[in-house]
C-alpha cells in the first residue's frame, strides 16, 4: 500500500487548504481525509497515482508531502484515521522529514530503493519547480493528454512555440523519470508484500 500524508505549509498565516483536497487524489482507494490540524491522508494501492499525487501537491507550493510504502493491518477501514500498519508509520516519518528539505517531500519504506525513489522525485520537483509559468502551462496541458496542436490553439501560439516550451521544460525527460519512479515504487511495494505474505504478488 501507498499512504500519502500532506501537511499544509505556512498554515498559521494561510487559509485552511485541507478542504481543497477533495478531488486531489485520483486513483486513490481512500481520498484525502483530515487527520489532525492541517494534515490529511490518502491511501493508494497503485504506485503511479500515488507518486503523481505526491509530486503534483508539492509543486503547488502549499504542501509538505510524505509517501509511506508498506503493509496495513487487516482490512482498510472506512475511516483512514483508524487504520494501522507500516505504511502509515512510514508516511508519518516521511512527512516530518519532508518539512526539513528544500523539495518539501520525502519517501519512507524501510528499503534502500526507497531512498533512490525519493532522490528521483526530488530532482523531478526541483526541475519542474524552476520552469517558467508559460512552460508550466504547456506542460500541464500535455499531461492532460492534449496534443501540441490542441495546446497551440488553446494558448493562441504556434505549434512550434509549444514544442519549444515542452522541449525547454524537459517534458519527455521528466515524464520518463516519473514513469521510472512509479516502477521503482511498485517494485518496493512488491518486495514488501512478499515479505508480509510469501507467494502473494502486490496488486
Amino acid at each position: 500500500m501507498f499512504v500519502l500524508t500532506v501537511d499544509q505549509r505556512s498554515s498559521r498565516t494561510a487559509e485552511d487548504a485541507v478542504p481543497s483536497l477533495g478531488g486531489a487524489a485520483p486513483g486513490a482507494l481512500v481520498g484525502f481525509t483530515r487527520t489532525v490540524g492541517d494534515e490529511a491522508q490518502a491511501v493508494f494501492d497503485r504506485a503511479g497515482p500515488a507518486v503523481r499525487c505526491l509530486v503534483d501537491l508539492v509543486l503547488t507550493g502549499c504542501w509538505h508531502g510524505g509517501l509511506g510504502i508498506g503493509g496495513i493491518e487487516g482490512a482498510l477501514p472506512d475511516d483512514v484515521r483508524r487504520a494501522r500498519g507500516a505504511a502509515f508509520v512510514h508516511a508519518r516519518e516521511a512527512v516530518e522529514a519532508a518539512k526539513g528539505t528544500p523539495s518539501h517531500l520525502s519517501v519512507r519504506s524501510g528499503e534502500a530503493d526507497g531512498e533512490m525513489l525519493e532522490a528521483s522525485l526530488r530532482v523531478l520537483v526541483s526541475v519542474r519547480g524552476r520552469q517558467r509559468a508559460t512552460t508550466r502551462e504547456a506542460y500541464g496541458l500535455a499531461l492532460g493528454g492534449a496534443s501540441q496542436s490542441e495546446i497551440a490553439e488553446r494558448l493562441g501560439i504556434s505549434q512550434q512555440a509549444v514544442s519549444d516550451r515542452l522541449g525547454t521544460g524537459l517534458f519527455r525527460e521528466l515524464e520518463g523519470l516519473m514513469a521510472q519512479a512509479a516502477l521503482l515504487a511498485g517494485r518496493v511495494s512488491e518486495r514488501l508484500s512478499g515479505e508480509d505474505s510469501p507467494g502473494v504478488a502486490a496488486a
